[in-house]
């Protein structure tokens, strides 16, 4: 049972992550100013926090009821 939590993580600091990080930004590198970088963490936390739970409604359903078209739709998520 404890196997999904750590998809869970895996997932969540996948380089995919990184890819969202540059489209919230628009821009990759370092940033100075604080209300940005704290502005940034709040739309980040959010969008993360969908995907997050997305991905996990997915699991959950593919977990409970095992067809091919639920793993599909949980591949899909995972890879979004």
């Amino acid at each position: 049972m404890r196997w999904w939590l750590l998809l869970l993580f895996l997932w969540c600091v996948s380089p995919s992550h990184q890819t969202v990080l540059r489209q919230l930004t628009g821009v990759s590198g370092h940033k100075t100013d604080e209300n940005e970088a704290i502005r940034f963490l709040q739309r980040y936390d959010v969008t993360a926090s969908h995907m997050c739970n997305a991905f996990m409604e997915a699991s959950w359903r593919y977990n409970t009821n095992v067809t091919e078209y639920n793993r599909r739709v949980m591949v899909s998520q995972q890879l979004q």
